[in-house]
């Protein structure tokens, strides 16, 4: 029995492998009794051994390699999205300082926004240095970013669908013909939604805008699952 992720997924699974049974408790749904403070590992384990065996822990289920590793997936993205969003602010703030500010269109960090930024030349040597360095600092965000929504757009294209008799079994209390009619909707809808997605961010499209077009869709695709009647059929 282990508590929570202290003691890691992966040591769950070694112990799977040499055939020794073990499972994960949730620490924040372990029953705790009020006035207890004193708390050492053999009156913690002591506790916890009685609790198990009163069936008052409740289990938790191990996410897979792959889930985790998408999980650290989508972590990175988003510690790389707010690098990129405080190195923007640094270069904002130094060129306000400099009063130069960008008019020419309402949105910023488009494509017309960052070729403005490419044109910006300062007089002074060390002023031209700070900017140089500020703006590679956001070009260099902004590549990472794009790489690791390829990266997401990709393994969410592909990965949830490798298995999918897996993906039947979540499916009860229906027959496995609507199973597997959702499922091919749920298909369709992934692969179109994930294509459309990296094209509007290759066109440097607003994030906000791409995501709104993204669930305008998502209901098409929703709508066809909860009415088969009247949802068109493919080929």
């Amino acid at each position: 029995m282990l508590r929570g992720r202290s003691a890691g997924y992966a040591l769950q699974r070694q112990l799977l492998a040499l055939g020794v049974s073990c499972i994960v408790i949730a620490p924040s749904l372990t029953p705790v009794k009020p006035g207890v403070r004193i708390k050492t590992d053999k009156r913690d384990a002591r506790k916890l051994a009685e609790l198990f065996r009163a069936g008052l822990l409740t289990e938790v289920h191990p996410p897979s390699e792959s889930d985790e590793a998408l999980r650290d997936l989508c972590r990175c993205r988003d510690d790389v999205r707010v690098d990129l969003l405080r190195a923007r602010h640094r270069l904002t703030k130094f060129l306000l300082r400099r009063h130069c500010i960008y008019r020419q269109t309402k949105h910023h960090w488009g494509s017309r926004h960052m070729a403005w930024l490419e044109q910006l030349r300062f007089d002074d040597a060390v002023s031209q240095a700070t900017f140089d360095s500020y703006f590679l600092a956001v070009q260099q965000m902004e590549e990472r970013q794009r790489q690791l929504d390829v990266r997401l757009a990709e393994f969410g294209a592909q990965e949830p669908y490798r298995e999918p008799v897996a993906w039947l079994r979540c499916f009860k209390g229906i027959d496995t013909v609507t199973a597997v009619r959702v499922l091919a909707i749920a298909d369709r809808a992934q692969e179109r939604l994930c294509a459309r997605y990296r094209r509007m961010s290759e066109h440097g499209k607003v994030h906000n805008k791409t995501i709104v077009a993204m669930a305008r869709e998502l209901t098409g695709y929703v709508w066809a699952v909860l009415h088969p009647a009247a949802a068109p059929t493919r080929s």
